[in-house]
């Protein structure tokens, strides 16, 4: 918005370099921040060529500095994007460009509706892929408004730049580059400007024209659009209050998007994390296995399944969640880790051993597991692999005193026995 801005005023400035000059430090710093920025530069020329009517070259030849940073700005952009530097959920989803722009018909004409009426608002949509079956009226009428918006762009129609600036904003995330999710309401945030300010105008100039038509007088005619204006408020403030209601806790957004979107694996998954938070363990069970009827095949899922059966005392329906965990994802660290602390817990304490080793295999920064895995070697009476395990955490944390008591106390006992001349016993 300010590298628009700042172009504008350039063009009806007496001192216009100072305000080219702002316009692409404007664009440089959205380079660095995310790749919407991209839709930038052609705006700004569509703006030029509307109010204008200058040609590229001719708009090149006029103001250098502008369009020359501009060019270098999109350069820089595609050199960052090529080199890996994109925004978090840019990655290799599950579907394909065609599957992802058709699907796109559907949530841009959902992105519309909530524009002029916001619900119901939704965190976490999980939007599915959608066959065109499915979508063709809204495909057709965003056909419809493109057709239209290029035609308005030949004529140097004004309203057209806020329409082509609602489906250049959308583009990079909205059209053929597939994104980890088709639908998030925050993709709209931009876009919106360009629609208030076309709904705005249009609004005005029919009002003006309904005023002209039917003789209304101009303050009869601002009272009423003032009254409307209140009522408009004071139903959309309400319906803010509702939604901040909804964000007031991570259990209430995420029961929320739940009771809105019952599919969606990912919103149990942290409905179900929240509910644990809050000391409800078989809430929290009840909603991962909902979550496992729409991924069975998630190891996370399996994981969390396992801590809230843990946490809940059902330590049998745990060791068999995290046992089918490692059996959709072997190696999995954490897994291997709880499923360990289970069995101590079961008494199964050299099945337990084997589990924190693997655990330590899987990650051998995880301390934590290396400490268990120490303890139980040494209760099984391994006292010579249980001070190797706590020397060498020993070396990573030199100033803990109870490592260096431990340390101290096994190798007197291993030094105690080779006097005695046999081997360590098992620990109790």
């Amino acid at each position: 918005l300010l590298t628009l801005y700042a172009a504008r005023r350039s063009g009806d400035s007496s001192r216009p370099l100072r305000w080219e000059a702002a316009a692409v430090c404007a664009f440089l710093l959205g380079v660095g921040s995310k790749e919407v920025i991209v839709a930038a530069p052609f705006l700004v020329y569509l703006d030029e060529w509307i109010f204008e009517g200058r040609r590229p070259l001719a708009a090149l030849r006029k103001r250098p500095l502008l369009y020359g940073g501009l060019l270098a700005g999109l350069a820089l952009l595609f050199l960052e994007v090529r080199l890996g530097g994109t925004s978090a959920d840019i990655g290799r989803p599950p579907f394909s460009s065609p599957q992802y722009l058709v699907t796109q018909a559907g949530v841009i004409v959902h992105y519309l509706s909530l524009s002029f009426w916001p619900k119901p608002l939704v965190l976490d949509y999980a939007w599915p892929m959608t066959p065109l079956s499915a979508v063709w009226p809204q495909a057709l009428f965003l056909a419809a408004a493109g057709l239209a918006t290029l035609a308005g762009l030949w004529r140097r129609r004004p309203w057209s730049l806020a329409s082509a600036a609602f489906f250049l904003i959308l583009a990079p995330t909205s059209s053929v580059m597939p994104l980890q999710d088709p639908a998030f309401e925050n993709r709209m945030y931009l876009p919106l400007a360009a629609l208030i300010g076309l709904t705005l105008a249009g609004l005005f100039l029919a009002g003006r024209a309904a005023a002209r038509r039917f003789s209304i007088f101009p303050r009869g005619a601002a009272l009423a659009g003032a009254g409307l204006v209140l009522l408009a408020a004071l139903e959309l403030s309400y319906l803010t209050i509702l939604r901040n209601q909804d964000y007031a806790s991570e259990k209430s957004i995420w029961a929320d998007t739940v009771e809105k979107r019952p599919e969606n694996a990912r919103a149990r998954v942290n409905l179900g994390l929240a509910l644990m938070k809050e000391g409800d363990r078989d809430g929290a069970v009840r909603e991962f296995q909902a979550a496992l009827t729409r991924r069975p095949r998630d190891a996370s899922i399996y994981y969390n399944l396992g801590l809230a059966l843990s946490e809940a005392g059902r330590r049998a329906e745990a060791e068999a969640a995290f046992r089918r965990a490692l059996a959709v994802s072997p190696g999995y660290g954490k897994v291997h880790y709880d499923l360990g602390i289970v069995l101590v817990q079961m008494g199964r304490r050299p099945e337990s051993l084997a589990e924190f080793s693997a655990a330590v295999a899987a990650e051998p920064s995880n301390t934590e597991a290396r400490y268990n895995m120490a303890v139980m070697l040494m209760v099984l009476g391994k006292d010579r692999e249980a001070l190797n395990e706590f020397s060498r955490l020993l070396a990573l944390d030199p100033e803990n005193e109870a490592l260096k008591t431990q340390v101290s106390k096994l190798a007197l006992k291993i030094e105690a026995q080779k006097t005695l001349g046999r081997e360590p016993e098992p620990g109790p």
